[in-house]
């Protein structure tokens, strides 16, 4: 800022730096108020939008929540439909198991009953036969021995 010369030399050279020092302060409470006037406007500003993002949010949050738990009903039917026929599944698997497990069993138990009736006579003939041969091996070795 500048002042006129006019004014100048009516005042004196102190008053008049005094005038542009208070003319300066005057225009910077100025400056400072409409940066708060201008931010108090924003702030307002977002708060609105602010307000609104969170309502829409809100809807779009409790309309996706509608959709999933009834998908997730949908889901659960399905389910009952599917259990029926794996219940009756597992009920025959465990009847069935069962009857293998019996039948293993009394299967075991007939194996020493069928062993009984074998018998032994045939093995005791080999054993002489057995001994016959592991004499007679050494022989047919040595003479590739020497």
């Amino acid at each position: 800022m500048r002042i006129f010369p006019v004014l100048r030399e009516r005042l004196s050279e102190e008053k008049s730096q005094e005038l542009l020092r208070l003319l300066a302060v005057l225009q910077q409470s100025s400056s400072e108020q409409a940066l708060a006037l201008a931010e108090a406007r924003l702030a307002r500003r977002l708060t609105k939008r602010g307000t609104r993002l969170d309502r829409r949010f809100s809807e779009a949050l409790h309309a996706l929540e509608g959709r999933i738990h009834q998908r997730f009903a949908k889901l659960q039917g399905r389910m009952a439909v599917l259990d029926q026929p794996v219940i009756t599944l597992d009920r025959r698997l465990t009847e069935e198991l069962a009857k293998l497990h019996h039948r293993i069993t009394e299967g075991t138990t007939k194996v020493p009953t069928a062993l009984e009736g074998t018998r032994t006579d045939p093995i005791k003939g080999m054993f002489p036969f057995c001994i016959g041969q592991m004499a007679v091996a050494p022989t047919l070795v040595d003479p590739f021995g020497r």
